[in-house]
C-alpha cells in the first residue's frame, strides 16, 4: 500500500492553486520508511520555508526603502511650510 506525505503552500496570489507543493511517496508503508521520508519530508519543507523567509526579507527591505524615500519627500514639504510661516503676516499696503 502507498503512502503520501504532502503539504501544500498558498499564498496571497489570488488563485486557488497553491504556490508549492511538497510529497512524498512512500511504497513502503514500513515504520521506518516512513520516518525516513518524514525527515527527507521535513529538511525539504524548512527549505522552502527558509526561502520563503529570505525573499519577504529583501520584499520588506526594498518596501523600508520605498518608506524612506517617501519620508524624505514628507520632511521636503514640511520645510516649505515652515518657510512659509516665517514670513510676515501682514503685507505692507502701497501707497
Amino acid at each position: 500500500m502507498d503512502h503520501n506525505i504532502a503539504a501544500h503552500f498558498s499564498g496571497i496570489e489570488t488563485s486557488n492553486h497553491p504556490m508549492k507543493s511538497i510529497i512524498f511517496t512512500v511504497e513502503d508503508g514500513t515504520k521506518s520508511a516512513l520516518t525516513k521520508s518524514l525527515e527527507k519530508f521535513k529538511k525539504e519543507v524548512n527549505t522552502y520555508l527558509t526561502e520563503c523567509i529570505e525573499k519577504n526579507k529583501t520584499t520588506s527591505s526594498q518596501v523600508d526603502s520605498c518608506a524612506v524615500n517617501d519620508e524624505e519627500l514628507d520632511s521636503d514639504e514640511d520645510d516649505n511650510e515652515n518657510m512659509a510661516s516665517t514670513r510676515p503676516n501682514k503685507v505692507p499696503k502701497l501707497v
